[in-house]
């Protein structure tokens, strides 16, 4: 135990002497047989990493010239050319380069010494780099040159310092084919008004994109940066950006954030509000999403179309149907007002009267319903606002439409009435009201199903199904010849098969492959179902 606590007391006196230079001290100890390579504090630092944190060059040098290991790692992953450069100590970097050191040698963090001594401020170790021939155009691990550090960490004087060393102004955060912001972008980004403008004044670009499709005007308008945004386009940034595919207009962006200032300083500076960006939205569209009635009335003052539909990639909304659809009652009536036509269609064939169903607002419905939008428009498929408002369970809306006069049973492409969309989800009151109105249980589909096949095919409750049972309906064969009850019969639903057998389903009906619901029973193993229909018969 004792020659262990004095082993111990030597390791510890071993670095203490390197840290402080009490080369007496290393002589001793190495002549007491010390072996210096394999002496490591917990943190995994050796004498050298002490000596060059200190500055305790002749430390060093005397180690060396015993072989000491010059880049041993710590735990974290630094050696002790690492330390001399986040300490600033460029007279041990000096001796370092002379050994012929690996100065790309990375720590933990993926970061070269290039990139600690701009993270540190260091200018004079960053111009003996340049020196000895070391790029500074290197990125760490996170795809960081040292102008982005020097751009992070707000150091001006390192800045213009790297700008002489003739580094590269534009090249972008780059990690694993990800392109991030440029040492401009980045400075947006800090809201750096004075690193902007020397980037700028040194010739960096306004016009790089990253991946996502920023860039620093677009930053600088998210920021909702009034002075960044006038200091980018005194720099004649571009305010289109029509040519590229990623990203939304200048104009777009900051009518997004509700901003009336942004948007009339990128007006005043030229931007288009007629053009839309890859979203296929003007400035007008997302302000009506927004219910920016303030916005959309300053955009149909520039001379904006109300009627403007929005452009390629999207569905080609107007400004009603997104009004419409996002419950914005006050504006739709702004636009009407302003000229916007209730029964313009997008590119599906909906109106606005369409938008509002499907977003189940009975009293935009209405409103438009009695400022002259038709209510038995069709789409592209050939389904009405009833079919819509039907599949959603909407009942009040349900009931304004049929008292209005449309057609219960208007049928889509496909051959469904409002009917069919109650089935899915059970919807009795639905069923119950479209039925009141006279909707008709026995019409087929192109499938030739019936809501009652429907129905039985879905699992629909029992007394939907019991309403659905119509003297015209609960022995109609679909297509393939099946009757709801071979419906009923496949899907194993015991409860269904009785009820259709009490309302008057004939079970020795054979569908087009000569099967009866009792053969398909059969053919399932459901022993519960042909028991009942074996007793029926």
């Amino acid at each position: 135990m004792y020659k262990q606590y004095k082993c111990f007391l030597m390791e510890r006196l071993w670095i203490e002497a390197a840290k402080v230079g009490d080369l007496k001290t290393l002589v001793h100890l190495l002549n007491e047989g010390m072996d210096m390579n394999h002496i490591q504090m917990s943190n995994g630092k050796t004498a050298l990493h002490e000596a060059a944190s200190n500055n305790q060059l002749e430390v060093i040098k005397y180690l060396n010239d015993r072989n000491a290991v010059m880049d041993t790692c710590d735990r974290k992953g630094r050696t002790p050319f690492h330390y001399a450069t986040e300490a600033g100590h460029l007279d041990v970097i000096v001796y370092y380069s002379k050994m012929k050191v690996d100065f790309t040698q990375r720590d933990n963090k993926e970061d070269e010494i290039l990139h600690i001594a701009a993270r540190h401020g260091h200018i004079n170790i960053l111009r003996f780099f340049e020196n000895i021939g070391i790029d500074g155009n290197v990125r760490n691990g996170q795809g960081s040159t040292p102008l982005h550090i020097a751009v992070e960490t707000h150091n001006v004087e390192l800045i213009k310092v790297l700008y002489e060393l003739g580094v590269e102004l534009n090249k972008p955060i780059d990690s694993e084919g990800i392109v991030g912001p440029t040492p401009l972008h980045l400075a947006v980004l800090e809201c750096r008004h004075d690193i902007v403008e020397l980037l700028q004044s040194f010739g960096a670009s306004l016009h790089t994109f990253t991946s996502e499709g920023m860039c620093p005007l677009s930053d600088a308008i998210l920021n909702e940066d009034k002075r960044m945004i006038q200091l980018l386009i005194d720099g004649k940034c571009d305010l289109s950006w029509s040519e590229h595919e990623l990203v939304e207009t200048p104009l777009n962006i900051a009518t997004r954030k509700n901003n009336m200032g942004i948007v009339k300083i990128l007006c005043a500076a030229g931007a288009d509000a007629g053009e839309g960006g890859c979203s296929g939205m003007l400035p007008i569209h997302t302000a009506t999403i927004n219910g920016n009635l303030e916005l959309v009335e300053y955009f149909y003052s520039l001379g904006i179309d109300i009627n403007v539909p929005a452009t390629e990639g999207s569905e080609g909304e107007r400004p009603l149907h997104l009004a419409a659809f996002h419950g914005h009652l006050t504006l739709a009536k702004v636009l009407v007002k302003l000229g916007a036509h209730v029964n313009l269609a997008d590119r599906h064939g909906h109106t606005p009267i369409c938008y509002a169903a499907a977003a189940m607002n009975t009293d935009m419905t209405k409103y438009l319903h009695r400022s002259g939008a038709e209510v038995d428009v069709t789409t592209f498929n050939g389904a009405t606002i009833l079919h819509t408002a039907a599949a959603k369970g909407c009942v009040e809306m349900v009931q304004y439409l049929l008292e209005a006069g449309m057609n219960v049973n208007s049928q889509t492409h496909s051959g469904e009435t409002p009917l069919f969309g109650c089935v899915p989800t059970s919807d009795q009151k639905i069923a119950e009201l479209l039925l009141s109105y006279g909707a008709d249980v026995g019409i087929q589909n192109e499938d030739g199903d019936t809501v009652l096949h429907l129905a039985c095919r879905t699992r629909a409750t029992g007394m939907l199904i019991d309403i659905l049972c119509g003297d015209r309906n609960i022995n109609k064969q679909n297509a393939m010849g099946n009757t709801a009850l071979h419906d009923a019969a496949a899907d194993g639903d015991v409860d269904t098969v009785k009820l259709l057998v009490e309302k008057g389903s004939k079970i020795t009906l054979c569908n087009t492959f000569g099967e009866t619901a009792k053969d398909i029973a059969i053919v399932n193993s459901y022993s519960e179902i042909l028991d009942m229909l074996q007793s029926r018969n």
